[in-house]
Formats: structure tokens, sequence, C-alpha cells
């Protein structure tokens, strides 16, 4: 027995009583912006200053998530993710993620390449990245657009002698 797509969804109402709806992938293709001064911004979405950004359109379509190219970046370390307890719209400090201080401390150590972090289980996730684990939030700096640059950046890293364990990771920004 086949069943359309459309079969699928009446199905689905009647059963569930509601329509689930899944947020649609825009891939925008969007280089990232790997200035650490200077990040990509929107009229409709602002960055933080942990986020590595990227160029998002005019207009925004509601639940859909939009990612960048894919680009280079050398994990420097990591650490399990905390939830926050109160959940996703709590207002409790979340904990097991990279401060903003720690984050600009590594900044000047690698001064010509963006210093970002992950904050999952920090409330609402806003800005994810692809190919990570959700349950560590971790500490990166941008490596380029190649595997080459990349590692060249983790050759740098490791010569700093502060982050041995540090590996290379291909990935988006959504």
């Amino acid at each position: 027995m086949r069943i359309t797509l459309r079969a699928f969804t009446v199905i689905l109402i009647v059963f569930t009583g509601s329509l689930v709806v899944y947020p649609d992938e825009v891939h925008t293709g969007g280089k990232v912006c790997a200035n650490p001064f200077r990040s990509c911004q929107s009229a409709k979405w602002k960055f933080d200053a942990w986020d590595l950004s990227f160029p998002l359109p005019r207009e925004l379509k509601w639940q859909s998530s939009y990612y960048s190219a894919d680009f280079y970046a050398v994990i420097l370390k990591s650490r399990p993710a905390v939830p926050d307890p109160d959940g996703p719209a709590g207002s409790a400090m979340c904990s097991g993620n990279f401060s903003e201080r720690e984050r600009l401390q590594t900044q000047s150590v690698f001064p010509n390449q963006k210093v970002f972090a992950s904050r999952f289980g920090c409330g609402h996730m806003t800005v994810g990245y692809t190919n990570v684990n959700y349950n560590y939030n971790f500490l990166a700096v941008y490596a380029g657009e190649t595997q080459s640059a990349a590692n060249s950046i983790l050759a740098g890293v490791k010569a700093t002698g502060k982050f041995q364990s540090a590996n290379i990771r291909k990935m988006k920004v959504y």
C-alpha cells in the first residue's frame, strides 16, 4: 500500500488533532565572517559576540533554519553541556559553556581568526553548528575554507602548547 504525502498529512491530523510543522532548511551558501572584530549582522537578526556569523537574507522566513557555507574550525577544547535547569525558556544561568571572558582571552592568542563558542543547553539555542555533539560545548577558532588552510591553523594552535588535543572539524553555522 502506497501512502502519498497528502494522505499521510490527513492521517496525521486525524490521529493527532494537529499538524506538526518542521522548519525549512535554507542553505544560503554565505561565507562565514571570520574577522574577529567585525561580524555579519542583518536587519532581522543579531549574532552574539561568541557566535561565528554569516550573511543572512534580508527577509527571514518563520520556522526556517539558515545555513552558512562549509568551513573548517579547530576545536580547541570542549566540556559537557549542562542544560538550564528551568528548560529552554528558563532564566537560570546555565553551566557547561565557555564564558565570554575565556573566549576573549583565547581570542587574544589568535588575533587574525575568530574564536567562537557553542552554547548548547543554555536556554533556547539560537545559533548552532553542524557536525558536532550537542551534549558538549566547544571553544573553537575559525580555520578557513579548505583542509590545507585548516591543517596550517592546527599546526599553529599546537605550537602554542595550550591546546594539545585540538582537532579539525568541517562544519556549517545555522
